[in-house]
């Protein structure tokens, strides 16, 4: 089964990291569609800083789907926590 995830667009370094681990990335622009994911369909959301959310709503309900912050950790340690949560 291929493999898809949301990145935050300014996470670059992380993007290509699971790029290469064999993720089909989708871009997230600043957080700017977060609460229009509404699919199942990805294996998690990996976003810069859970505090940058503008809102309180609780987007795992939505998709089902772990949402990961970035900040603060090496693309390593956010593949290992995104393996740990399938």
């Amino acid at each position: 089964m291929h493999k898809k995830i949301v990145v935050e667009n300014t996470l670059q370094s992380h993007i290509d990291f699971l790029e290469k681990s064999g993720y089909d990335v989708h871009k997230l622009y600043k957080n700017e569609n977060l609460y229009n994911i509404t699919s199942s369909k990805y294996d998690g959301i990996i976003v810069n800083d859970l505090n940058e959310i503008s809102s309180g709503e609780n987007i795992n309900y939505k998709t089902n789907s772990p949402v990961i912050e970035a900040k603060g950790k090496t693309p390593e340690q956010v593949y290992d926590i995104l393996n740990s949560t399938r």
